[in-house]
């Protein structure tokens, strides 16, 4: 049953955070890239990355399991840098 382990601790970390005061965002790791691919073609990748990076938590739901396009790739190596350099 994939997924069952890693609830308690996502759970854990969001109250933890909540409780700090940072926002949170959950979703699926497919529909990020997929709405980082839609930035890329509407012209709009700054504007989503930047929303990307403010939530003080950004749970990533099914991350690894499927290979990336290296596309795909590029946006999340882009995503985890410019989080990593806002704190």
């Amino acid at each position: 049953m994939p997924g069952r382990r890693r609830t308690p601790c996502w759970s854990h970390h969001s109250h933890v955070a909540i409780r700090q005061g940072a926002g949170i965002r959950f979703a699926k790791t497919s529909r990020i890239l997929a709405e980082l691919a839609g930035g890329h073609a509407d012209r709009t990748w700054d504007k989503r990355i930047r929303e990307l990076i403010r939530p003080g938590l950004l749970a990533l739901d099914g991350f690894a399991m499927r290979r990336l396009t290296a596309p795909q790739a590029d946006d999340l190596y882009e995503l985890f840098s410019e989080r990593r350099n806002r704190c």
